[in-house]
């Protein structure tokens, strides 16, 4: 999903409770949050959970303290049960 502030309005009911995958620069999640999509992660946090389905890349553009960022945000989010959960 790309985050267009209109069109996206529309969608947040029907998403409101499904992971939304997002990408871009800023608080691109914060703005999510705040139309309502409860379950949005940013494409750098979805490489933190999942570094093995993108094995060359997360080590070339993904280095480790990048990472661990990403995870410290979205544990901060949703806990530690985000690392359980099949998205």
């Amino acid at each position: 999903m790309i985050l267009c502030h209109t069109p996206i309005r529309s969608l947040s009911k029907s998403y409101k409770d499904k992971f939304v995958l997002l990408s871009g620069d800023g608080n691109v999640v914060e703005v999510a949050n705040h139309y309502g999509f409860n379950k949005a992660l940013h494409v750098d946090e979805y490489f933190a959970l999942y570094p093995y389905h993108f094995s060359s890349l997360s080590r070339r553009c993904f280095p480790p303290e990048r990472r661990q960022t990403a995870l410290d945000r979205v544990k901060k989010r949703f806990g530690d049960s985000i690392l359980d959960c099949d998205l």
